[in-house]
């Protein structure tokens, strides 16, 4: 059976320390300590993404090295420890906010003042970056979010010019990760 990844990440530390000069080890143990806890487990709740904080942390102090291989998801959870995580509480809590039906900012129609606008302005984007290109043939995607500002009344009315909403959901992601500031990462999750 394999190791689990938090003893996986601080048995891995510890190698750092041993090879590292007396400042530095204080500091790999220091991490490895708090890596055997479980605070940097990807399903740890105790950031909203502890394998980033711990990349963050070790950038931080000046381990590039050991932050890449954090990076490149050496130290991302196993299956299995997807598995317990998601039949235990804390899962079944996410599971359940992530699948109960309640009112979000998106789920209905455009809102009747904004359709025609909406719909003139996607028209006019889609012929200004895919021409007289249609469907499959199309080489730009775009979405298009209209909102009121401040505590005006309204939602946040969508409209696209055909991408597929699995894959703007994914996109929409990323760029929220980038808006707080997350490094681009590569690697298996």
């Amino acid at each position: 059976m394999k190791l689990p990844t938090k003893l996986r990440l601080a048995a891995a530390l510890r190698e750092a320390a041993a090879q590292a000069g007396p400042q530095n080890a204080a500091k790999y143990e220091a991490f490895a300590k708090r890596a055997e806890t479980g605070e940097f487990d990807d399903f740890a709740d105790t950031y909203v993404c502890p394998i980033t904080q711990i990349n963050n942390e070790l950038m931080a102090a000046g381990f590039t090295k050991f932050a890449a291989r954090v990076r490149d998801g050496e130290f991302d959870a196993t299956k299995e420890e997807s598995d317990a995580w998601a039949a235990s509480t804390s899962g079944q809590e996410a599971y359940r906010m992530l699948t109960e039906k309640r009112p979000t900012l998106g789920d209905a129609p455009i809102e009747d003042q904004h359709i025609a606008m909406m719909q003139a302005a996607a028209a006019a984007l889609d012929d200004a970056f895919n021409g007289d290109a249609k469907g499959k043939d199309r080489k730009v995607g775009f979405v298009l979010l209209v909102f009121p500002f401040g505590d005006a009344p309204g939602r946040c009315n969508y409209i696209s010019n055909g991408a597929d909403r699995r894959d703007i959901v994914v996109m929409m992601k990323e760029q929220i990760k980038r808006f707080e500031g997350q490094p681009e990462v590569s690697g298996n999750a």
